[in-house]
């Protein structure tokens, strides 16, 4: 019940969005592709033929703007249910009750899958009948389930899964949701920076591995005309729920809104932080060169940039390891 009442604004702000990115957006939808096939029959010219393809009716069940926001909404759920408790210190009182904090984090856990499965799938299955009672029903059978529902619905659960993860080693709750989303997009990310690495030193350039996208849960929920693995969520989603499940029941609460909980782990943060920013600044300050001034102008730029932005994230992240962001209960 505490979890609830401290997330509740969250978890039906969670089920508002799905209502309307799915039967109200759908209902819409379809209202607008009949009265534009019905102004079709009156003006042929006026409009393509046919109006509705297939992508338009793919579109109705992800991809949109409400993915996105319900993406930062379940992050901020999982910040609320972790972070949150330790910029408060709740979870002081927390640990004093007699449950065992393998099952505090475990209810956690649950009530978030629970609260996105549950609405995810009521809502999907309200907006595909209004779909497959209407006259482009035949559109329908081009696509599964498990294209629709279940891969969307996958991304959206490992994300929380993920992001609850970050929470056990995250002091705070602003920390938690920066570092959930710069994990989140790590792999590609990272990539990006090498490859623009390599191909300013050697005017090269290095091809996008497709199983990177593999590891990035939001494409999941966005993306889901290409055919992935559903097994690597779903493995992701257990592994991250064990080891956050084991890093919970030792978490040491003196440490309570700092930026990470486990002191053995800044070392890791603070050359990772560095190296990604300084990678990050050779290719902004590399851009500024125009092409025909040369490969060598570049590559200084490029180095310039690299210094800069390694000794600034430096001072960065000194300060962020130090800082302690307690919030005291009235």
């Amino acid at each position: 019940m505490k979890e609830y009442k401290q997330t509740k604004t969250l978890i039906w702000g969670l089920l508002i969005l799905f209502f309307f990115d799915f039967p109200i957006r759908v209902s819409l939808n379809l209202e607008s592709w009949k009265t534009m096939e019905e102004h079709a029959l009156i003006e042929p010219t006026a409009y393509a033929n046919p109006i509705v393809h297939d992508f338009m009716v793919r579109s109705l069940f992800f991809g949109g703007f409400a993915t996105f926001l319900g993406m930062i909404i379940i992050v901020l759920l999982a910040g609320i249910m972790i972070g949150s408790e330790r910029n408060t210190r709740k979870n002081d009182f927390s640990f004093a009750l007699p449950y065992k904090r393998r099952d505090m984090f475990l209810t956690k856990w649950l009530i978030g899958v629970l609260s996105v499965s549950v609405f995810y799938t009521v809502n999907y299955l309200a907006a595909y009948f209004l779909v497959a009672t209407s006259d482009y029903k035949h559109f329908l059978e081009q696509f599964s389930h498990v294209q629709l529902l279940i891969m969307p619905l996958l991304g959206f659960i490992t994300l929380f899964s993920f992001a609850m993860l970050i929470g056990t080693v995250s002091g705070e709750m602003v920390s938690q949701m920066v570092l959930t989303f710069i994990f989140t997009f790590f792999p590609l990310g990272f990539y990006y920076l090498v490859s623009g690495f390599w191909m300013i030193h050697t005017n090269e350039y290095l091809h996008e591995p497709t199983a990177l996208t593999y590891f990035v849960w939001p494409i999941y929920s966005i993306d889901a005309y290409s055919n992935k693995p559903l097994l690597i969520p779903i493995v992701a989603t257990i592994i991250f729920t064990i080891i956050a499940t084991k890093l919970y029941t030792v978490n040491k609460t003196e440490h309570n809104g700092e930026f990470l909980i486990f002191k053995g782990l800044q070392p890791v943060f603070k050359v990772g932080i560095l190296i990604c920013f300084a990678l990050l600044g050779g290719m902004l300050i590399s851009s500024l060169t125009p092409y025909t001034n040369g490969n060598i102008l570049t590559i200084v730029f490029y180095w310039i940039g690299f210094i800069v932005f390694a000794l600034l994230s430096y001072r960065l992240t000194t300060r962020l390891l130090t800082m302690n962001v307690t919030v005291k209960n009235k």
